[in-house]
């Protein structure tokens, strides 16, 4: 396993063992009681299909750390998640910024853990070796020969975005469009992709 993601691992368990020691109002039956079991949903980060593979191993592996029977699910989308909580099917969420400010306004969901990103210089891009970040890059691209250079020259144009519920591939660039003066609803076409 790489180092990388076995600390990832490391702070989830810890994580993990937070929320077990905090636990969740309406869940602190199941949350403290070792013969429950431990059920925790994410939203996978790609549409590949390859988590779905991912999520029997894991919950092996946090089962056996965490010396508890642990059920690992995919969310379907961002408001799933959401929904999965306020129900009481799932006792632990790990979540996208947005479905996270959904889950905080609806009083189902307090973090005990944020992740952090790999670092990158501002100035280069590229990425500073053995630092972490809690902010975010993004980027919007645009052909290698077109003439818009600033986010005020996207005005009048096309552009794809992922969903509204992305923070990162939505809500960030819209955000920064609108910091740059531009109107995305009037100054812009956007196409929503997946």
């Amino acid at each position: 396993m790489k180092k990388s993601m076995k600390f990832a691992v490391l702070l989830l368990i810890i994580g993990l063992n937070a929320a077990l020691l905090v636990g969740c109002k309406s869940h602190k039956k199941t949350v403290n009681d070792p013969d429950k079991v431990l059920e925790l949903q994410f939203v996978p980060t790609n549409n590949d299909g390859s988590m779905e593979a991912k999520t029997k191993p894991f919950a092996r592996y946090l089962s056996k750390k965490l010396n508890r029977k642990v059920n690992v699910t995919l969310a379907t989308g961002y408001s799933t998640i959401v929904e999965a909580m306020s129900s009481k099917k799932v006792d632990i969420g790990i979540m996208p910024p947005s479905a996270y400010v959904q889950a905080r306004m609806q009083n189902v969901a307090t973090a005990i853990l944020s992740s952090k990103l790999g670092a990158y210089n501002r100035q280069t891009g590229k990425p500073e070796i053995n630092q972490l970040s809690s902010t975010f890059k993004g980027e919007i691209l645009v052909r290698s020969n077109s003439k818009i250079k600033k986010l005020k020259d996207l005005k009048g144009k096309k552009i794809a975005a992922l969903s509204p519920n992305s923070a990162s591939g939505y809500i960030y660039p819209i955000v920064d469009l609108k910091d740059a003066g531009i109107n995305p609803e009037k100054n812009l076409t956007i196409t929503t992709i997946k």
